[in-house]
């Protein structure tokens, strides 16, 4: 009898479901044994409820749990947790502090030798028993004793049987230790966290010399601050002085003139009275002949003054004053106080050159998190020829086996939906949150579909002049196809998904008839698997590099990461080559993929799906 997560047992009995119509039992995914559940009558939705409970495992599952803390030993084995803060090296136990107290009082244990929590550091009997690296870390009382290569760590028995089952090379930790320890040197690990201590420790002192620098900052800005009002204070005693000796000198001018036309006015007011008293007196005491004469004589006096005071004050001029601030010095005052100075944080990246510190290349770099097995592939041509994220994070494949497809899966790579299209799709890419392009090569058609939800609908098609296995997508939402005229002329071009061509290039290498291209994401680099390798040509045309390597054969897939770096995969050499933007290679990565074909990575970079040429299964992997 074999053992299945219930919810991983129903989607496969789901399945089976879909594809018969009368289904009276399953097939066992481990021994193909035909197996019932307890009630046939009962619906298939609920038949994986049916089957009988591994209580044995439910109950090993709930009694180990991952612990962060190494243990009190004498409370762990009462069924308290309590954290270990000492070691008794010669009972080899763990404690707590109240078993250190008890320990160090019972006759049987007083002198007994003690490592209190800040006592073990050095010591390496009790660093060993710390540590807690030798038994497994999710079953703490299981030892490791096997290797799982698909997944690339070590695990015990009951990870075999919870986590592993499935994977193709598990093998035995001590048969498998002379080739894994070529891989490893403790020395060089060792030396890696010597480097890493240096590198933490300059990166503190680059800290503490930062908040240094930003209290002199803080200092030197209020410094310039005050200069600043210094000099506005200045400039504005100047200019108060300036305006203060004008208006004393306009004031006393002003003075001596109002004052010498006052004693003209106040002889012309004499004159005036005194004409007034004489002609009353005329008027009071004498005839009319005497007034006659007197008032004809006062007449012309009053023309007389009335002309002196219109030519000597009919256009007197008086002055006013007012400060008049410039406009420029106006517009200064009314800014807002943000607009007049503002303090500006610059953030600088660290200058520590941490590449040094990243691990040699590996072939534990991809991390097997599962192999999905959909349908049975199509003979000589591979199944799933291309696979890619999309925004959503759901997965979509190019079937290019019998049921010439494009199927949607959700972010699990559990089957969603599928659309079914005449030709047979080979290549796939992203337009835009929810549309792809779909190319079906030697038929010359490049097919639109917008992916909504679990919806796949056809929107338009595009005709292309040759074959054009290769398919990407700019950052603007054209399209790059490459592929070849004649065995001996290779090209890409740049079409808009109206199809209308915008660029066109030839380059004098050889592609295969499986041929793929990838862009970068700053939209500057096409990279194109080529015969000999990877041609990397910009947008105009030119070529930057042509990458090649004995240690890659058959170049299928290529793909860039969220850093830009380019990887192309190697069909037959069975490997994976990273690269640099500018083609120096990184690392050569072997994985355990057999005939790896396509290559695609999640949005985040940090777990990629290979297809195989010579399998119907989506190999996905984590990255490290």
């Amino acid at each position: 009898m074999h053992t299945f997560c219930q919810n991983c047992l129903q989607d496969y009995i789901s399945t089976k479901a879909k594809q018969e119509e009368e289904l009276t039992y399953i097939a066992c995914p481990i021994c193909r044994k035909p197996s019932c559940p307890s009630s046939q009558n009962q619906p298939t939705s609920v038949w994986a409820t049916l089957f009988p409970l591994n209580t044995i495992l439910q109950s090993i599952m709930k009694g180990n749990k991952v612990r962060l803390d190494p243990p009190c030993d004498i409370c762990n084995a009462g069924g308290t947790m309590r954290t270990a803060q000492g070691l008794c090296t010669t009972c080899n136990e763990r404690m707590c502090d109240d078993c250190l107290s008890l320990h160090r009082r019972q006759k049987v244990s007083r002198n007994h030798a003690i490592i209190t929590g800040d006592e073990f550091v050095g010591n390496p009997q009790c660093i060993m028993k710390f540590a807690e690296g030798f038994n497994c870390p999710d079953h703490n009382t299981e030892e490791i004793k096997f290797y799982c290569v698909d997944h690339g760590i070590s695990c015990c028995g009951m990870c075999c049987i919870l986590n592993h089952r499935n994977c193709d090379h598990v093998s035995d930790l001590k048969k498998a230790l002379p080739s894994l320890l070529k891989e490893i040197d403790p020395g060089e690990i060792m030396n890696r966290f010597n480097k890493l201590q240096i590198h933490v420790e300059t990166l503190a002192e680059a800290n503490k010399s930062n908040v240094s620098l930003l209290e002199s900052q803080v200092k030197d800005i209020a410094n310039s601050i005050r200069e600043l009002r210094t000099e506005l204070n200045s400039v504005l005693d100047e200019v108060e002085k300036r305006v203060q000796m004008e208006g004393d000198k306009l004031y006393k001018e002003e003075m001596i003139r109002t004052q010498e036309e006052n004693k003209k006015c106040q002889s012309l007011i004499s004159a005036i009275r005194n004409s007034h008293t004489l002609m009353e007196a005329v008027k009071q005491y004498g005839n009319d002949t005497q007034i006659f004469i007197m008032a004809e004589k006062m007449r012309a006096q009053i023309t007389s003054y009335y002309d002196e005071i219109r030519e000597k004050y009919g256009q007197t001029e008086f002055i006013s004053l007012q400060l008049n601030i410039t406009k420029r010095f106006s517009a200064l005052l009314s800014l807002p106080h943000d607009a007049l100075a503002k303090l500006v944080a610059m953030k600088e990246k660290t200058c520590l050159d941490l590449t040094e510190l990243k691990w040699p290349v590996s072939k534990l770099l991809f991390q097997k998190t599962e192999t999905l097995k959909l349908k049975y592939a199509h003979e000589n041509v591979p199944r799933y020829s291309s696979a890619i994220y999309l925004p959503s994070g759901q997965v979509m494949l190019a079937d290019s086996g019998d049921n010439s497809q494009v199927c949607l899966l959700d972010s699990s790579c559990s089957y969603k939906t599928s659309y079914t299209i005449s030709e047979r799709p080979w290549n796939i890419c992203a337009i835009g949150e929810d549309e792809v392009a779909v190319n079906a090569p030697w038929e010359h058609i490049i097919l639109l579909l917008s992916v909504k939800e679990d919806t796949i609908t056809f929107t338009r098609s595009i005709r292309t002049k040759y074959e054009c296995p290769g398919l990407a997508c700019t950052r603007n939402g054209d399209l790059i196809v490459c592929g070849s005229t004649d065995y001996e002329s290779a090209y890409w071009s740049i079409i808009s998904v109206q199809g209308k061509e915008m660029s066109y290039h030839r380059f004098p290498y050889n592609v295969l008839t499986n041929c793929f291209i990838a862009v970068d994401s700053s939209n500057t680099c096409v990279y194109i698997a080529v015969e000999s390798g990877l041609f990397c040509s910009d947008l105009k045309g030119k070529e930057r590099f042509m990458y090649s390597s004995e240690d890659i054969k058959n170049p299928c897939g290529v793909a860039l990461d969220c850093q830009d770096n380019v990887y192309v995969v190697g069909n037959q050499s069975q490997n994976i080559h990273q690269l640099s933007s500018d083609g120096c290679l990184m690392r050569n990565i072997s994985i355990t993929t057999k005939n790896p074909f396509s290559i695609c990575f999640s949005s985040t970079g940090n777990q990629c799906i290979i297809t195989s040429s010579e399998s119907d299964q989506l190999h996905v992997y984590n990255l490290w």
